[in-house]
């Protein structure tokens, strides 16, 4: 099995242990190590890029984690990045997402947090050499932010870890658990059926949080449905599943019927391409 190579850039002594311990060869990985921005930064460079993915803590001396994150997705875009941090400012992680960071780790590091995040991250990358387009990021009035991108499950992806880190640091674990399954299952519709996973359509996710709740939209760009002709799957799912299977379909179908039952208000667009959900706290 071939190895793969990642860059890190830490400058605690604690915290760079921790990952030698963690990426072992035996594991898989070979690492190569910087205490500074810029010791990462001439790394990369001798190395001609080739790095399988780059680890950077965001508080370094002098150049900072995010200003390298530029220069690297300036460079080499094709380099998966991933952020750790102790600050989850929403600037910075709007900042960090528009830049193409693809996860972020928050400290003090969880081993088996860490260890998923790296596999996974390792795993998406291909994936992130293939697609087009990128997400764009408009925070309006009111506190309303808008996350916009092409129909691919990568950028959805992105944009459920986004949405996550920021929400974990307001809510409750249980609500913001509830909505990441929530932006799961409706983004996928949204690519899958609103779009047809065609990349030239743009699927949407806005949201706003209130002192007693948050509001969540969903939006794409295909001809919209109806929910209220959908069949009810939980009246007999094992026949739900079967016919499914029957008309060529994935397994699932249950969305609209989770999100009536884990959110508290549901109202589609009378078009039924877009859909507004709110959580009360």
């Amino acid at each position: 099995m071939k190895h793969k190579k990642i860059l890190i850039v830490e400058d605690e002594e604690l915290c760079m242990t921790l990952y030698r311990n963690i990426l072992t060869p035996d594991e898989g990985f070979d690492i190569v190590e910087a205490k500074t921005g810029e010791d990462g930064l001439e790394i990369l460079k001798k190395e001609n890029f080739q790095f399988d993915l780059c680890i950077i803590d965001q508080n370094l001396p002098g150049m900072m984690g995010d200003e390298l994150l530029s220069i690297i997705k300036d460079r080499a875009p094709k380099i998966a990045v991933v952020i750790i941090t102790g600050d989850m400012d929403e600037q910075f992680i709007y900042s960090c997402l528009k830049k193409g960071a693809l996860e972020y780790i928050q400290k003090p590091i969880v081993y088996k947090t860490f260890i998923r995040t790296i596999k996974n991250a390792i795993k998406r990358q291909s994936k992130i050499n293939e697609i087009p387009g990128e997400i764009k990021i408009a925070v309006k009035t009111k506190g309303w932010v808008e996350l916009t991108a092409p129909s691919e499950m990568e950028y959805l992806a992105r944009m459920q870890k986004f949405t996550n880190v920021l929400l974990q640091s307001k809510l409750s674990k249980q609500i913001s658990d509830d909505l990441y399954l929530i932006i799961e299952e409706v983004g996928r519709n949204s690519i899958e059926w609103g779009n047809e996973f065609n990349r030239k359509k743009d699927f949407h996710i806005s949201y706003c949080i209130f002192n007693d709740s948050i509001v969540i939209k969903f939006e794409d760009e295909g001809e919209g449905f109806s929910p209220e002709k959908l069949h009810n799957p939980t009246t007999d799912p094992i026949a739900h599943i079967k016919k499914r299977k029957e008309d060529g379909k994935r397994p699932g179908g249950f969305g609209v019927y989770m999100i009536q039952k884990m959110m508290d208000e549901v109202i589609y667009s009378e078009r039924g391409n877009s859909v507004i959900m709110t959580k009360y706290f």
